[in-house]
């Protein structure tokens, strides 16, 4: 395996997100490489799950990726997730659930972190669960109106999420990798 070292970065756009021309060597030969990298911050996911009811909750957006690449409609099944942003990874997934799903809670528990695209994009996942219930959904969610955010909240039996994941119906990285969690834990029993 090569040694490799990171010589030099050039921007080569920089607006929401920052796409990077890095270019490293190997200091053992003679070697040196360009890799275009995209960055548009760390994120962080949540799988949120109700086990008195045995009900998950999701959301529901258009992703224009997602449909510029031959998504039917564009509008993907996801859990709550969103973008680390200037503060800690915890802060951020306590954030994006009370503002996705109107859920007000103080606890989650961390899983890990995983690249989901580490070949072209720098961004770092942090994952977590978290328990709710019907009392602790004292907001309306649904997103943030000033970031153009339209998320409609979808909470689904465990068998239901199973069949969805099954089926591939849910087709977004972060959900199917937190739900085969939740499965291979027993967290749907």
């Amino acid at each position: 395996m090569k040694s490799w070292k990171i010589d030099s970065v050039e921007i080569l756009y920089q607006g929401w997100a920052t796409l990077s021309a890095f270019f490293l060597s190997d200091p053992d030969q003679d070697l040196i490489i360009r890799r275009e990298v995209f960055d548009s911050g760390d994120g962080v996911a949540a799988f949120l799950y109700n086990p008195e009811k045995k009900k998950i909750m999701l959301t529901k957006q258009f992703r224009v990726a997602a449909f510029a690449n031959g998504h039917a409609d564009g509008y993907l099944l996801e859990t709550c997730a969103g973008l680390v942003d200037d503060l800690d990874a915890e802060e951020a997934i306590i954030k994006e659930i009370w503002e996705e799903t109107g859920i007000k809670t103080h606890e989650v528990n961390y899983l890990f972190d995983v690249f989901v695209t580490p070949g072209a994009h720098k961004e770092k996942l942090s994952l977590y669960t978290c328990v709710y219930n019907d009392s602790m959904r004292i907001g309306e969610g649904g997103g943030v109106e000033e970031e153009n955010e339209e998320i409609e909240i979808i909470e689904i039996s465990y068998n239901e999420a199973i069949e969805l994941l099954s089926s591939g119906k849910i087709q977004d990285a972060k959900t199917v990798i937190l739900l085969q969690y939740a499965i291979q834990k027993g967290l749907l029993q």
